[in-house]
């Protein structure tokens, strides 16, 4: 029983510990007198991975490589099927495709080197190394590129640079500290669970731990909906996903070799987040006109809810 509280446990770590380091390490930033655009590209991005990056090295390093690369398929397939489905459910999301083509490409680009590197069932350093560097060009050109501005100031959080330094010092230290043993007790209730239930590692890291490690971008896209901002609720998925990609897998790949130990993550899970990837382009602007609307939310819900039971 200890276990099922350890799930739960860590969760809440991994959520309080990603919000706390959003906004320490933001404001930190901002009051050394750096821009908002460089902030909201490169912090608060990193910061919203951490989670996800925590967890995956954690389940490397200790043995459990299903963990590791489910947790990041998982998520993506999590923050389109479930995270943008019920958003748009919910809100009906006016979209300017325009703003976020690029962005959409470098998510396909990079799901598409992910799928081509775990064909030979393992992702090493060099594999690792391609993926970092593809995420450190994303964000040079993000940087240089001034039409998106004003998107990247929008995301930093609002009154993070007004606070006291040593409250930012604190909240940062105190993320850290949740992060690294929320991510502990996580990984481990969910090897747990498991064992105890008799089902594959692979299939926990694609559920439970997918979800929760995802918890803070369907929190911030649902208040970004409510408060009008659903632009950014679908900046945040897509930059959320190239994330995962480039950065979770990228520095994780980078510090030990993953085995890809599951066939089922090759022939089966890999496709499906393909899959969740194309489906963005045409509920963004091919079919649906400038808006991503209930009967679109409802889809994608129902494609994520087919997958889980067929996971099942």
């Amino acid at each position: 029983m200890l276990e099922y509280f350890f799930i739960v446990l860590g969760l809440a770590m991994l959520v309080l510990g990603g919000e706390f380091l959003v906004r320490g390490a933001a404001g930190l930033a901002l009051k050394m007198k750096i821009t908002p655009v460089i902030v909201g590209l490169t912090i608060v991005s990193f910061a919203t991975s951490a989670p996800e990056l925590i967890v995956s090295i954690n389940a490397s390093m200790n043995g459990h490589p299903d963990i590791a690369i489910g947790n990041v398929i998982g998520s993506n397939i999590a923050n389109v099927g479930l995270i943008l489905g019920l958003t748009a459910g919910i809100f009906i999301m006016p979209v300017v495709w325009r703003a976020y083509r690029f962005d959409w490409w470098v998510m396909i680009a990079s799901s598409v080197l992910l799928t081509i590197f775990i064909q030979d069932y393992k992702l090493t350093s060099m594999e690792g190394v391609i993926l970092v560097a593809g995420l450190l060009s994303y964000i040079i050109y993000k940087i240089r590129d001034n039409k998106n501005q004003q998107d990247a100031e929008s995301e930093v959080p609002e009154g993070a640079e007004k606070m006291n330094p040593w409250v930012l010092i604190f909240l940062v230290v105190g993320a850290v500290l949740l992060l690294r043993y929320g991510a502990f007790f996580l990984v481990k209730g969910a090897v747990f669970v498991a064992l105890e239930m008799g089902i594959e590692e692979r299939v926990v890291s694609l559920t439970i731990v997918a979800f929760g490690t995802s918890l803070p971008e369907l929190a911030a896209s649902i208040i970004a909906a409510m408060r009008g901002q659903r632009d950014i609720a679908i900046g945040n998925v897509i930059g959320s996903n190239i994330f995962n990609i480039l950065s979770v897998l990228g520095f994780s790949a980078m510090i030990i070799d993953i085995p890809v130990q599951n066939p089922s993550t090759v022939t089966f899970d890999i496709w499906w987040m393909l899959g969740f990837a194309f489906i963005v382009w045409p509920v963004m602007g091919l079919v649906t006109k400038g808006k991503i609307g209930r009967v679109e939310g409802i889809f994608m819900l129902s494609a994520y809810i087919v997958y889980i039971a067929l996971l099942i």
